[in-house]
């Protein structure tokens, strides 16, 4: 774990850079032996119960505006693990998790003069249990998939008059939600007189660049691509959150 200090005007701030390594012990080790047939390459490793394939995640926190930027790859820890680790490391006993949309997201939703329609996807593995005894009435629909023993909701809402806060605080709550896995969701309106179909899912907040790096993609490597991200994004990101530390971090 890195403490990297931030120059942002008269504020002392820093950001934090670790890697969490997990060990699957359920997967398959394959290795490939060039010096063979395309077709005799490949072989599976046998290892013990204890034994597995190492996924490393690496990760920058930022613990002054709550965000958390994360090096996609496969294997890499899911949301249900990477709220108990920050859960340990900031000694606190519940973490909620929000999709940050890009700036065309909120400009475009903003700029609709008439929304028609909502529409999700959503998934569930556990047949939407989790909404059984949920009393609030934007769950409505998930609660009903839940008596229904679903697992996979599709759902279009025509809209007559919805503010466009409750569009995108709709949104953050299922993307928010561990239980739900979200497939697809749509924003369907009319900008000065021409239909605009606003994926959410393609809008998420994004960095894609090349990475640098001599004989492995190691951790330095991949902590100087999330500096990279973070530094391309940090003004967007400081205009939206603002500072709130926890002071349990040190």
């Amino acid at each position: 774990m890195r403490k990297v200090e931030v120059v942002d005007e008269d504020l002392n701030l820093f950001y934090w850079l670790l890697t969490i390594s997990k060990i699957d012990p359920d997967s398959n080790i394959t290795i490939a032996d060039t010096m063979k047939q395309v077709n005799q390459r490949k072989r599976t490793v046998e290892h013990s119960d204890t034994e597995g394939l190492v996924v490393d995640t690496r990760i920058l926190f930022d613990p002054f505006r709550q965000i958390i930027v994360v090096y996609n790859q496969r294997g890499t820890v899911n949301n249900t693990e990477l709220k108990k680790f920050f859960c340990k490391l900031i000694d606190v006993r519940g973490l909620i998790f929000e999709i940050i949309m890009n700036q065309e997201a909120y400009d475009r939703i903003d700029k609709l003069d008439q929304i028609n329609q909502l529409t999700y996807r959503v998934a569930s593995v556990n047949n939407f249990k989790n909404y059984r005894d949920e009393n609030r009435g934007e769950y409505g629909d998930l609660k009903l998939m839940e008596k229904f023993h679903g697992r996979e909701l599709l759902l279009t809402m025509k809209l007559n008059d919805t503010s466009k806060t409750s569009i995108i605080e709709k949104f953050r709550n299922l993307f928010s939600d561990d239980s739900l896995e979200v497939k697809s969701a749509k924003v369907d309106g009319i900008n000065d007189g021409i239909e605009d179909n606003i994926d959410l899912i393609r809008n998420k907040l994004k960095y894609s660049g090349l990475i640098t790096y001599n004989s492995e993609l190691d951790d330095e490597s991949i902590y100087k691509f999330l500096e990279q991200a973070f530094e391309n994004k940090y003004l967007y990101l400081k205009n939206i959150f603002e500072i709130e530390k926890f002071e349990t971090m040190s």
